[in-house]
């Protein structure tokens, strides 16, 4: 696999009410994949594009508290649905894979809106959903928590239920969002084979503290695995209502070693971070370091305590998700040398 190049976009976005005007967003999202892709075509060429969290929609619904159902009826989109064919018509175009995330409908749950991270291929067909698992104490979206027992009637207790990754001709791609910056989040992902890690937004707050970056970095680091990581710049909450800057210009792109290799600090206004991917030097450092492949030599018995007496009970079953975990623990992860889990 050759290297390529990465494109993690920074838009500025208007906040929507109602489904029919994401098409200003949109279209502000196609214009920009446009210029990126010019303005990077000195280089290797570019295979992923990576469209932040709320770059479709805004934060309307979290910014002004909406009852859930009003974000399901208004806002949500069905996955694919009229705004992924409009993506995938610049999927199509440009021959690239694009990342972006959106409110969802879900078939299997009526009446219930997710956070939904999905993928698109260079056919225009969406190849990957992540539907959020872990949202902040104000959010609306629904979560496989909450639903547990018919989640796992579904998908299986599988790490590809919580933690999906898609095999593609670019690398293997695990996907998160915002607020899961957690340990287990990314662990969970390269577990299951990630190679990339989409990793979206984040609070203008822990951003110009540097709290985005050093978490990005880190779990780059502590994961062996690349880091792309769009966000939104200006946030205009509603249209002809005040527009602000969400966060500081920096979206950014880490490597394996957890380095940043791109991250624009300028703007605001419309920016793109930029950065050379390699999977066969990834695959190739997995395998031959004997120090900074943290997961090659995981001992998971001796993890299994921290979570022991921590159980978390879902509302739909008298399970609960940590006793399960644990076995899927010994059972399935336990001594298994990392790159057995990466490469086939």
């Amino acid at each position: 696999m050759e290297p390529y190049r990465a494109l993690a976009l920074q838009p500025v976005v208007e906040g929507a009410k109602k489904r029919d005007e994401y098409a200003k967003n949109l279209k502000q999202m196609g214009e920009m994949i446009d210029a990126a892709i010019w303005l990077s075509g000195l280089e290797p060429p570019v295979r992923l594009v990576a469209i932040p969290e709320g770059a479709i929609q805004g934060y309307t619904g979290e910014l002004f508290e909406r009852f859930h159902a009003d974000t399901l009826v208004e806002m949500s989109l069905e996955i694919p649905g009229e705004e992924t064919m409009l993506l995938g018509e610049k999927a199509k175009e440009f021959n690239i894979f694009i990342i972006a995330q959106a409110a969802a409908r879900h078939s299997q749950f009526p009446g219930k809106s997710f956070n939904c991270v999905f993928i698109i291929d260079p056919r225009g067909e969406v190849v990957h959903r992540h539907y959020k698992p872990q949202i902040y104490r104000d959010g609306h979206s629904a979560v496989p928590a909450d639903i547990w027992a018919r989640w796992m009637e579904l998908y299986g207790y599988t790490l590809q239920a919580c933690y999906p990754v898609t095999d593609t001709a670019i690398g293997r791609i695990g996907t998160l969002s915002c607020m899961e910056g957690s340990p287990e989040a990314a662990r969970g992902l390269v577990m299951n084979g990630a190679e990339i890690i989409y990793k979206p937004s984040f609070l203008q707050s822990h951003v110009a503290t540097e709290l985005w970056q050093g978490l990005n970095r880190i779990r780059a680091l502590d994961n062996t695995c690349y880091f792309v990581s769009p966000k939104v710049d200006n946030n205009q909450l509603l249209a002809k209502a005040i527009s602000f800057k969400n966060s500081p210009s920096q979206a950014l792109i880490a490597d394996y070693k957890g380095r940043i290799i791109s991250e624009p600090n300028y703007g605001p206004g419309f920016v793109f971070a930029g950065g050379i991917i390699d999977i066969r030097g990834l695959r190739d450092y997995r395998e031959m370091t004997i120090w900074d492949n943290w997961l090659e030599d995981l001992r998971t018995p001796q993890y299994r305590i921290v979570y022991e007496d921590m159980h978390h009970e879902c509302p739909d079953t008298d399970e609960t998700v940590t006793e399960k975990r644990d076995l899927s623990l010994s059972d399935n992860v336990s001594f298994v040398p990392f790159n057995s889990l990466s490469r086939k």
